[in-house]
């Protein structure tokens, strides 16, 4: 039994890493010297709670949500004062979001992209180096989610109207940011199949 529990396992992973869609994202990219990679890779999760601690909650209260929704049917009361009490948070969040700027002398532009848990290929009028660190924030339309990971570029290929499809995959990435970025695309694939099959009748 732990056995197939364990190929199950391998093979969820694996469907997940595969997991790829295309959207339309808004992109901050910034080139990273080796010592700023190192010295941000040092202290990852420090430094992208820095950079967005709005996203960080936003991350954790879909984490909590079933938990919300059975305390809702038993202590509506209680339900209601913690909702209450993460939309304060959510606001000071913000605040605090809107006056950090921890990611000075980015690049910030909106594109077609292919994305995964693992890596993302976008279009860009600047041409990266091959090996190449870079500091890769998205917002997540389905959700508002911000998400930050650290990135090497992989490939690099000119398209013909004088574009870059730039291949990176993730060399950082937080458990809960990999979770957003698989929940937004399962949303996308959902919102597809919708449009597909058309209005209900």
């Amino acid at each position: 039994m732990s056995a197939t529990k364990s190929i199950d396992s391998i093979d969820d992973s694996n469907r997940r890493k595969s997991f790829r869609i295309d959207d339309t994202v808004t992109l901050r990219i910034r080139a990273l010297d080796g010592k700023s990679f190192q010295n941000i890779s040092d202290d990852f999760d420090a430094f992208r709670l820095r950079f967005s601690i709005k996203s960080h909650m936003q991350n954790q209260r879909d984490v909590r949500k079933p938990q919300l929704i059975r305390i809702k049917k038993t202590a509506p009361d209680v339900a209601e004062y913690l909702e209450s009490l993460e939309a304060q948070f959510t606001q000071l969040a913000e605040r605090i979001d809107q006056v950090s700027d921890v990611s000075g002398g980015c690049e910030e532009f909106s594109c077609r992209a292919n994305l995964s848990s693992e890596g993302i290929r976008y279009i860009s009028d600047h041409e990266p180096l091959q090996g190449q660190f870079l500091e890769v924030a998205m917002e997540l339309s389905s959700s508002n989610t911000q998400v930050m990971m650290l990135g090497e570029v992989l490939r690099v290929e000119q398209c013909k109207d004088a574009t870059f499809a730039v291949s990176v995959t993730y060399t950082h990435i937080h458990s809960d940011d990999r979770e957003a970025i698989v929940r937004h695309m399962a949303r996308l694939q959902q919102l597809a199949l919708q449009a597909r099959r058309g209005p209900s009748e």
